[in-house]
């Protein structure tokens, strides 16, 4: 991830901390998040994971944008060739 507070400026690219998920043992295709409705000091985000074998569209929730939540099954997807 990267901000700006001016939309000019970047800071440079770093990697999202996420509770209890290896980057080295799973993959995250897409992290959409948004400020939290119910709290506005906090993000929410839903994204597809597959992670050590098993597959679900997950949320976390972040205060800061950086360090996020441990991934909360929605829907848990199974993997393999369909």
């Amino acid at each position: 991830m990267t901000s700006s507070a001016d939309g000019t400026t970047w800071a440079p690219f770093q990697a999202l901390a996420i509770a209890d998920y290896a980057h080295a043992e799973g993959n995250i295709y897409f992290f959409a998040a948004q400020v939290n409705p119910v709290l506005e000091s906090s993000l929410l985000a839903l994204f597809p994971l597959e992670h050590r074998g098993r597959g679900c569209l997950a949320f976390a929730c972040s205060r800061d944008g950086v360090r996020w939540s441990r991934p909360m099954a929605l829907l848990r997807l199974g993997l393999g060739s369909t």
